[in-house]
């Protein structure tokens, strides 16, 4: 596993979250929830212009320091192997799914993740509740990060 990605191995999910993007989603989360209580912010005004991201990117850029030093990521850059999270299959037929992250909640079926997605989204868009995310779902995008499903099986 490379990068902040995700996967399910007959059922049983398997993450690779970037090392410190719990901390700085939560205090994302934080800044918009007062923000929203002061009245300094709605969440309209958070999906069209979120400044609770502004607010952590200082956060954000020197956490990427460590890319491909302390964790790996696929960003153009050698990928130290040592870095790489391995997932042991014993022989036999397994079923896989390998998502991104802009997925919350991975699902046995691409259907399934994407109404979970809708869901979250149309229930707390900011990602600031139930799940929090370094990023917002912002007007006129159709989701809050890249999306990508991949289901197979091996015999």
């Amino acid at each position: 596993m490379i990068g902040d990605c995700q996967c399910l191995v007959d059922g049983q999910l398997h993450d690779n979250p970037k090392p410190s993007e719990a901390i700085i989603a939560g205090r994302r989360a934080e800044i918009a929830l007062h923000m929203l209580q002061s009245g300094e912010a709605t969440v309209a005004s958070l999906r069209h212009d979120d400044k609770a991201r502004k607010a952590i990117i200082p956060e954000l850029i020197e956490a990427m320091h460590g890319q491909n030093i302390t964790y790996a990521v696929a960003d153009g850059f050698p990928i130290p192997m040592d870095k790489v999270r391995i997932v042991s299959l014993n022989p036999g037929r397994h079923d896989i799914i390998m998502a991104s992250d802009g997925y919350p909640f991975l699902e046995t079926t691409l259907a399934a993740s994407e109404k979970r997605l809708a869901s979250q989204l149309s229930t707390d868009p900011l990602n600031i509740s139930h799940f929090k995310a370094t990023k917002a779902y912002i007007d006129g995008n159709n989701s809050f990060d890249d999306r990508a499903y991949v289901s197979f099986r091996i015999e």
